[in-house]
């Protein structure tokens, strides 16, 4: 009986002594799922002369797309279209998301190509585009959240463009999102 009680006690110590931290502190954490893509709507503002030609104020669709790589990091791809006319633009780059609750500021900034109709040819009016905008994710399910950005784009087609918009959006995502798993890679 003695034997039992001692191996039983070794057991109990060397388990105590060797296991790891069940905090796993430190360890980075990713989404279960990844994905959530939606759709949004907003205006936009031409900022200089050059593409005030064409129109001065944009309504905006947008197909908003967003990969959460790590906790803080998230990959996003996003294409437009603005009417009037035949102005459309994809942009992918990254962001930087400042908080894991349910209402998540963040910033980012993005490449992309643009093309503003403004009666020319289309290589004189398709360029590549700098993006970079500041917004806020609410969650308003498990599901669905609500984007808010504010995008500023650089064109650079014959003639740089600047614009700025206010964008609103419906994301939608896999319940599973808030669930996350270790990476220990």
């Amino acid at each position: 009986m003695k034997q039992y009680l001692l191996i039983a006690a070794v057991a109990v110590i060397t388990g105590t002594v060797f296991a790891a931290d069940p905090s796993e502190a430190g360890v980075p954490l990713k989404p279960l799922k990844i994905y959530s893509g939606g759709i949004g709507i907003g205006a936009v503002r031409s900022l200089n002369e050059e593409l005030k030609e064409a129109s001065l104020h944009y309504l905006s669709i947008a197909l908003p797309n967003t990969f959460s790589i790590r906790d803080h990091v998230a990959l996003f791809l996003d294409a437009e279209w603005m009417l009037p006319g035949k102005n459309f633009g994809a942009d992918l780059g990254v962001d930087a998301v400042l908080s894991r609750s349910d209402i998540r500021p963040f910033f980012g900034i993005g490449l992309g190509g643009r093309y503003i109709d403004r009666g020319h040819d289309f290589g004189d009016d398709f360029g590549p585009s700098i993006t970079a905008h500041g917004g806020c994710t609410i969650d308003l399910s498990d599901n669905v959240a609500l984007r808010v950005r504010i995008p500023y784009h650089l064109i650079l087609t014959e003639t740089v463009g600047h614009t700025i918009g206010l964008e609103c959006g419906l994301m939608f995502s896999s319940r599973f999102k808030k669930v996350r798993k270790l990476d220990y890679n």
